[in-house]
């Protein structure tokens, strides 16, 4: 009995034998609590086929995008996760039809700590959003800092100088690679995780993943990109005349990218797209973006 006793002790403190983190992002397409012009009109059965999702992935800490209110986000999320939105959703500049935010959702229990946001608002046009900064205590004691980001859209493959969307995408790299300078000098384990709109597994055109890394990489900090293989994420498009049409988005622009420190801790394979079939995206309202994640030993 005594020997039982003893063994249920090690297994319930031992640090191999914690429950894996799961980690996600979803940029959920104008999500808003109240009717709103600029996104899906949804109902019940669309925030269900939402929590659906998020069920079957079991994630644990989700960063999230485009969502308009912390009430937006608990209908597809539930009441079970703690929620952290951007500040900038509290800042009376920012208020108006743009209200697209960042944010995590924190499975309540999970030990945390709020940083201030990162302000990549590099034009100074109250639309561009802030990354959201969160601090983790992992169940095994560990720190974990997690960054929420939804960057400028209209560059996913072409040069720095080629628009102004991407000269503004290299302003918003600049910012990061400052934060992931501080964070890797502190030796601190880190995830940025969310919308990048960049298509970073091509392989033309990689000045934004260079900018993010620069002289990390010559440190042996290099980021690690925790992605593979193709996305198969579809998305319902409508024009102005009410037609619909279907389209298969094939490149990933959300990503996991994580330090040499957190990526000791991926669990190898486990990231996984939770894409909605062709028929369920025809049928609902949900995202023209899909779940994706990871996990990690705490």
């Amino acid at each position: 009995m005594r020997y039982l006793l003893l063994l249920a002790i090690f297994y319930s403190t031992c640090g191999f034998c914690l429950e894996p983190l799961t980690i996600g992002s979803w940029n959920f397409q104008w999500l808003t609590a109240e009717p709103s012009q600029m996104g899906p009109k949804r109902d019940a059965q669309d925030y269900h086929q939402f929590n659906d999702y998020i069920r079957q992935s079991q994630i644990d800490i989700l960063a999230f995008a485009e969502v308009g209110s912390v009430n937006a986000i608990r209908q597809v999320i539930g009441n079970g996760y703690d929620i952290e939105l951007s500040h900038r959703a509290f800042d009376k500049l920012s208020e108006g039809k743009w209200r697209q935010y960042t944010g995590f959702a924190i499975r309540k229990g999970l030990v945390y700590q709020r940083h201030p946001d990162l302000n990549l608002n590099v034009n100074h046009n109250n639309r561009l959003r802030n990354a959201v900064d969160i601090e983790l205590t992992t169940a095994s004691g560990k720190q974990l800092r997690l960054l929420a980001v939804h960057l400028k859209s209209g560059c996913f493959t072409q040069s720095k100088s080629s628009s102004f969307s991407c000269q503004t995408l290299a302003r918003q790299a600049r910012l990061l690679h400052r934060w992931i300078v501080k964070r890797n000098k502190q030796k601190q384990r880190f995830v940025i995780l969310g919308d990048f709109n960049r298509r970073m597994l091509n392989v033309e055109n990689q000045w934004f993943f260079h900018m993010l890394q620069a002289n990390e990489h010559q440190m042996k900090n290099h980021l690690i990109i925790i992605n593979h293989g193709a996305s198969h994420c579809w998305s319902k498009n409508i024009n102005k005349h009410q037609k619909v049409w279907m389209s298969e988005h094939k490149q990933f622009i959300d990503f996991i990218l994580m330090n040499k420190l957190s990526a000791a801790a991926y669990i190898s394979n486990s990231f996984k797209e939770v894409a909605a079939s062709r028929f369920a995206t025809q049928h609902f309202n949900l995202s023209d973006h899909c779940l994706i994640s990871a996990k990690l030993k705490q």
